[in-house]
């Protein structure tokens, strides 16, 4: 960059580029193998009280390799996200945006630490990597408002085994203010649109839109206590005809039981409401739920560190269009030595009520095992499997399936210009 234009743009300018690549065996009634590459850019600029973020990745799928004619997905996702800063108050607005061809039940066997932004997702993520053992959560930062039902944090989508054109767009304003050094306000707005453009209704995903909001307060009891109240509102209005709304409150506490161990415990009401296009309408009350621990222990220079957790709280499902309320749980365990490190994880979403055969949401089970190495700052090595089984309306829909995965990670920061 230009040192003439450096100053015009902003004081400090960061681009960074990355790359996720594997191969993967998928063992399942129709075996096959595929490859896989989520490369990633992004710029950063930023001023004294001003952030402006930029980032755009590819996400692109060649399945089955040892076919002669295989089936090549491209699916393109970008950011752009603007951070205002005062001396308490922090605004940010952000768009994304993503378009192009996925397949569910490949995505499902995926690396989900690179799930594609803004596409459904196939099967939950706990999460591959456990996090690092420090000094423990802050007190009063869990709990917040539950996100809206799109992009990676929607339910979990019926994994159809074909190519789907999927397009999805977000808008989001937030705004957080630190009352005083233990008590913080929080709060935004959103909308959200997604769906298919395959001309097939019955096999597609239908468009599904809609606002959401949330607010959130922290309060800090001691140095290791915080609690967090929360309250969070959404709406969808789908092609298929169906509305639901929910609104959802939660009071969560968070603690800190030594230097490597904490845990949350809440729990809450939410109140939903479906229409359907027969006229069919009604309202139901969902006790909500959140529970989990993280810990650790280190032994000269392994790190040990492992957790669980558990919640329960309604989804719109963007399948259906419906309000789906479910349970999941997740766990953890990962051990690290110098530039080696593993991981254990599992976790489960199960529809939390009986209902019949077409009411009936989804149940998945995933599991992943991965062994990895660090060949430097910027390129690290990693091997494993994961599992996948998924359910839909009482009938199979995705029978136990095992992945075989390696790969290869690159991450690089580079300072453009300038420094505050």
């Amino acid at each position: 960059m230009s040192p003439l234009l450096g100053p015009i743009l902003a004081q400090l300018v960061t681009l960074g580029v990355s790359d996720r690549s594997e191969a993967r065996y998928i063992a399942a009634a129709d075996s096959y193998a595929e490859v896989a590459t989520y490369p990633r850019v992004g710029l950063d600029f930023g001023w004294k009280h001003t952030t402006l973020t930029l980032s755009y990745g590819p996400s692109i799928t060649v399945s089955p390799i040892e076919s002669e004619d295989p089936y090549v997905l491209v699916y393109h996702s970008g950011v752009v996200s603007m951070s205002q800063r005062w001396k308490r108050t922090t605004f940010t607005l952000t768009e994304s945006g993503s378009y192009g061809r996925v397949n569910l039940r490949a995505q499902a066997l995926g690396d989900p630490t690179v799930a594609v932004p803004g596409a459904p997702v196939a099967t939950p993520a706990p999460g591959t990597a456990p996090p690092p053992v420090t000094g423990g959560a802050q007190p009063g930062t869990g709990g917040s408002a539950m996100p809206p039902a799109t992009g990676n944090n929607a339910l979990p989508s019926l994994a159809l085994n074909r190519p789907l054109t999927f397009v999805s767009s977000t808008t989001a304003f937030n705004i957080t203010e630190n009352i005083s050094a233990i008590f913080s306000l929080s709060g935004g707005v959103s909308y959200f649109i997604s769906g298919t453009t395959d001309a097939d209704p019955t096999l597609a995903y239908p468009t599904v839109r809609g606002p959401g909001a949330q607010i959130a307060g922290t309060y800090r009891l001691t140095h290791d206590d915080g609690v967090t109240t929360s309250v969070f509102a959404q709406f969808a209005n789908t092609s298929n005809g169906n509305r639901a709304w929910l609104i959802t409150a939660n009071e969560t506490w968070a603690h800190r039981f030594s230097r490597y161990t904490s845990g949350n415990l809440g729990a809450g009401l939410s109140l939903t409401r479906n229409s359907q296009p027969n006229g069919y309408e009604f309202y139901s009350l969902y006790p909500n739920f959140v529970v989990g621990i993280t810990s650790g222990s280190r032994l000269g220079h392994t790190v040990l560190s492992y957790g669980a957790g558990a919640n329960s709280s309604p989804f719109i499902d963007p399948f259906r269009g419906l309000v789906d309320p479910r349970v999941s749980t997740n766990a953890f365990a990962g051990l690290s030595k110098d530039k080696f490190s593993s991981s254990l994880t599992a976790g489960t979403g199960l529809q939390l009520v009986a209902g019949s055969q077409s009411n009936r949401g989804l149940n998945t089970i995933t599991g992943a095992f991965t062994v990895s190495y660090r060949l430097g700052d910027a390129v690290s090595l990693d091997s494993g499997v994961r599992a996948a089984w998924q359910a839909f309306r009482g009938t199979t829909t995705y029978p136990i399936s095992i992945a075989a995965f390696a790969g290869v990670s690159i991450a690089l920061a580079v300072p453009l210009h300038g420094r505050y």
